[in-house]
């Protein structure tokens, strides 16, 4: 059978260009990679060694602090729009003014003095995925739940709920009520500042949380 140069020569160019695609786009693929939020693809773009919750623990109860004073957490406050209506600076106004200074009381990043340093990006080139900081944040959640002692207090918005997949109902929640050190966690909610005991002692530990619990009884206005 006789073939043509000229269809020899289309060939060559067709083959060429359909290489020369996929080499180009390799470079986005591995870029896809890096940026994946999957488990799956975490576990091979490994970039950064995310602390355990018993490190975390061990480093909370070497400084100090959960010992002296009370923890705060909070839960079910937007994670988005103005950041004055965020968790954190929610909850730590409230109890700087509750308590009368930021000394007498501790958060996940102030029960530590590692945080600082885990949470400190040198090298921005084998920075941690968004798996991997998650996890992390899940992590030290976790190990400063397991820390606290004596009464927690949680901030929440007036007429909120606990949502499943939250970090205090998956992560915190059942770690303060296995915690031997802790006597009882009260909800504060806010903007209004009533505060109701959540849990207690006696009530043992506590599955993964789906709703907000009732109050049983008002213990400070």
């Amino acid at each position: 059978m006789r073939v043509s140069w000229a269809r020899c020569i289309a060939c060559y160019f067709i083959i060429f260009a359909f290489i020369s695609y996929f080499a180009a786009a390799a470079p986005s693929f591995a870029e896809h990679q890096d940026y994946t939020t999957t488990l799956e693809a975490s576990k091979l773009v490994r970039r950064y060694d995310v602390v355990s919750s018993d490190q975390y623990r061990d480093d909370c109860l070497r400084t100090g602090k959960v010992q002296r004073v009370p923890g705060i957490f909070w839960t079910s406050f937007p994670t988005s729009g103005p950041i004055n209506q965020q968790g954190y600076l929610v909850a730590t106004a409230w109890a700087r003014e509750f308590f009368g200074s930021r000394d007498s009381f501790v958060t996940y990043a102030t029960a530590s003095d590692t945080y600082g340093a885990l949470n400190t990006i040198n090298d921005p080139c084998n920075a941690p995925t968004e798996t991997e900081m998650a996890l992390q944040v899940r992590r030290i959640s976790k190990g400063y739940s397991a820390a606290v002692h004596g009464t927690a207090y949680l901030a929440m918005p007036d007429g909120a709920i606990f949502y499943p997949g939250s970090v205090w109902c998956e992560w915190e929640w059942p770690t303060i009520t296995r915690n031997p050190e802790m006597e009882e966690v009260i909800i504060v909610f806010l903007p209004s500042r009533r505060q109701t005991l959540l849990w207690a002692k006696r009530d043992g530990p506590k599955p993964r949380c789906v709703e907000a619990p009732p109050g049983r009884r008002k213990v400070r206005a």
